[in-house]
């Protein structure tokens, strides 16, 4: 009955000892996969400032071409204005010079 008893403790023995294993093992991997989704979630974050600070500057160089756009325009608006101007003081003075040739 000793025996026995031995042996079924023995064999009780072995199969704790096989899922303390499985569980340390089991343990080991969670720990693995809770560290790879942890790098995974530094990429992803890290992915996710760069784009947002690649949109940034894109905003930044949009903005500064919608100034220098406007600036432009009003530039150009301006010139049109002077232009008109010289136009109608020549066709003044072309006829000032007509009026004078006739006199």
């Amino acid at each position: 009955q000793l025996r026995a008893s031995l042996a079924a403790a023995l064999r009780a023995a072995a199969e704790a000892r096989r899922e303390a294993k499985d569980a340390f093992g089991s343990m080991v991997s969670a720990h693995i996969c809770e560290a790879t989704a942890q790098r995974q979630l530094a990429t992803h974050k890290a992915a996710k400032e760069a784009h947002a600070k690649l949109l940034r500057e894109k905003g930044a160089k949009l903005t500064s071409t919608r100034l220098t756009l406007r600036d432009t325009t009003r530039q150009l608006q301006s010139a049109k204005q002077q232009t008109r101007s010289l136009e109608e003081q020549s066709a003044e003075l072309i006829e000032l010079g007509e009026e004078h040739e006739g006199l």
